[in-house]
């Protein structure tokens, strides 16, 4: 088996992992893996850069932000806190 090969079975483990993970948001994925597809030689650091500057990229890490803000908000609204 190959380095990359094997990079690649390691980032889908990570990949699948961090999906099952509740508390970690998705978009986490992708700064997991980037040092692991670097290091196996599967993707090149020009290649992780580019997914990683990429505006569709950003736009994903704000809409999943304000999704987890919205889902914590519905699961604790401001009634149930305690005013004292």
């Amino acid at each position: 088996m190959s380095m990359a090969t094997i990079g690649a079975i390691l980032t889908l483990i990570v990949f699948v992992a961090v999906l099952a993970t509740p508390k970690l948001p998705n978009w986490f994925c992708f700064l997991i893996m980037a040092p692991i597809v670097v290091f196996t030689g599967t993707m090149d650091a020009d290649g992780v850069y580019a997914v990683l500057s990429s505006s569709s990229f950003h736009l994903m890490a704000i809409i999943c932000m304000f999704s987890g803000m919205i889902a914590a908000r519905r699961r604790f609204p401001p009634s149930a806190h305690i005013e004292m």
